[in-house]
């Protein structure tokens, strides 16, 4: 077994943390050649192998053999980036469509997951069709949008949309997109409405149709 362990394991959280390093490798490690590296005794490790495996640890142990972990994937915390965290949400958007059953489930289950991590989302309180969602599911259903929104960003293009409006009657807006926002759960358009010269702030899971408007 790799011996990588700082000196000093007084600290009991460090020493925890130095565990779960050492199982991370996938290999089994002796509980005698883990407690000889952390410096501790084998009544100290076995306590810390036991409140990890409390913690919810997938530890295995084997009389012989020793520890180590269930061949399941477990992810440090992890700092993710806005455009990061866009990509994540659309990828798992695309796999909600797939027609593999195994496929969409999976990504519904990871997509629980995330939003259940996520902080709240600090999206706009208001926009055109009503406030802002923070739930993984309504976000996800604006995805087949951002392609045609990105492009009429780029080209100035002038588009006609559709657009939800619970409660009420549906509105139709015609203008130039001017920007795209991610929110953490929600993705928001800026609209140059051509009736009004006005900028309006729209929830892209709530646009139903894009169509180009044509200038006559």
């Amino acid at each position: 077994m790799s011996e990588s362990f700082p000196m000093n394991h007084n600290d009991r959280h460090e020493r925890l943390r130095d565990l779960v390093a050492a199982l991370s490798d996938g290999k089994w490690h002796r509980g005698n050649d883990l407690a000889d590296a952390l410096h501790v005794t084998s009544r100290t490790l076995y306590r810390d192998m036991a409140l990890l495996m409390a913690r919810g640890l997938p530890v295995i142990s084997v009389r012989g053999r020793g520890y180590r972990l269930k061949p399941t994937l477990s992810l440090p915390p992890v700092e993710i980036a806005g455009r990061e965290l866009e990509a994540l949400h659309l990828g798992l958007a695309v796999m909600g469509q797939a027609d593999d059953a195994a496929l969409r489930a999976a990504a519904r289950s990871l997509a629980q997951k995330l939003d259940e991590a996520l902080p709240e989302a600090h999206a706009p309180g208001t926009v055109a069709g009503g406030p802002a969602s923070p739930g993984f599911g309504s976000a996800t259903a604006g995805v087949r949008h951002i392609p045609a929104l990105r492009h009429a960003i780029r080209t100035g293009a002038t588009v006609r949309l559709n657009i939800e409006n619970p409660g009420a009657t549906p509105l139709l807006l015609t203008g130039k997109p001017t920007a795209l926002n991610y929110w953490g759960r929600v993705w928001t358009c800026r609209l140059h409405e051509t009736r009004t010269s006005a900028d309006r702030i729209i929830r892209v899971d709530q646009i139903t149709i894009i169509t180009p408007a044509h200038k006559r």
